[in-house]
């Protein structure tokens, strides 16, 4: 690192003047994950990217996440029903399109709902609630202005192919 006076300061863990090297690095990265044995999760971090294909994140060995569009209600049922049935009717339509795919709903492990009226949340969780009977996914609700075909939910989500 250079100061604005133009000295140089020198680098602690290594003693050297500058950045670690890529293959110290890595080769630090590896001494870490192997010596925590109990580990059963895979986890990628930025630093270790050899390449712009690489994936980032946390998940079980032998699993393979699956990423659903996000659903609507049909434009009938966001036209004349409340926020509750529309919750219901999107994640109906998330759950067919999980089976197309071979994934079960207990196998929806996170979904985002975009929702148009932020004072109408209990009406989504109740929704939640009656719809997955106790065991839900994680959910993370998104205020927005409109959606498509005037609803007032849209549901997207990410599942586990086993």
């Amino acid at each position: 690192m250079t100061h604005t006076d133009g000295s140089r300061k020198r680098h602690a863990a290594t003693g050297r003047f500058g950045r670690r090297s890529r293959d110290e690095l890595l080769g630090l990265r590896t001494k870490l994950d192997n010596t925590d044995s109990m580990q059963k999760n895979v986890t990628r971090h930025e630093s270790d990217r050899l390449s712009a294909l690489g994936g980032y994140g946390v998940r079980k060995r032998g699993l393979q996440l699956v990423f659903f569009d996000g659903q609507t209600p049909d434009e009938r049922t966001a036209l004349r029903r409340g926020v509750k049935e529309q919750t219901i009717a999107a994640l109906d339509r998330v759950t067919s399109v999980a089976a197309e795919s071979d994934v079960e709903a207990d196998d929806i492990m996170r979904t985002t709902v975009y929702l148009t009226k932020m004072d109408r949340l209990p009406e989504v969780e109740s929704a939640y609630e009656e719809f997955f009977d106790g065991r839900r996914p994680s959910m993370t609700v998104v205020g927005v202005g409109a959606l498509p075909n005037d609803a007032d939910v849209q549901i997207e989500a990410t599942g586990v192919d086993r």
